[in-house]
């Protein structure tokens, strides 16, 4: 009787070990899976960061780009409409080609080149 408890004691004291062991396996997997988790968690964050900071950097070149013709254009068509009602017949027939000549390219090359920009800003955002 002594003989056989004393193997079922021993298979359990093997199995209880054997279990433990498991554990403390599974709790290191555990551990490391938490530092790999963390690990990501703080690239993620990383790759956010470059990212918002990319796409802030993207949105002020944008803005600047849209925002620069804009300002440039209502400045430049005032000069050359005040000088030539002031002084029409001496010298301002000379100036007021020049001035039109380069506001006209400038719009419509700043105009053509909106809506590229501003198109995929916004597909890009939505």
């Amino acid at each position: 009787s002594d003989d056989a408890v004393s193997p079922l004691e021993r298979l359990c004291l093997e199995s209880v070990e054997w279990v433990h062991l498991q554990s403390m396996e599974a709790d290191s997997i555990m551990a490391d899976a938490r530092a790999m988790h963390s690990d990501v968690c703080l690239q993620i964050s990383d790759l956010r960061a470059h990212i918002d900071a990319f796409e802030i950097s993207d949105l002020r070149a944008a803005t600047a780009a849209q925002t620069t013709p804009a300002l440039a254009i209502p400045l430049l068509p005032p000069p050359p409409l005040q000088p030539p009602s002031s002084p029409p017949p001496s010298s301002p027939p000379s100036q007021l080609p020049s001035p039109p000549a380069t506001t006209t390219p400038l719009d419509s090359t700043e105009h053509s080149e909106r809506p590229r920009w501003a198109t995929p800003r916004r597909a890009a955002c939505e």
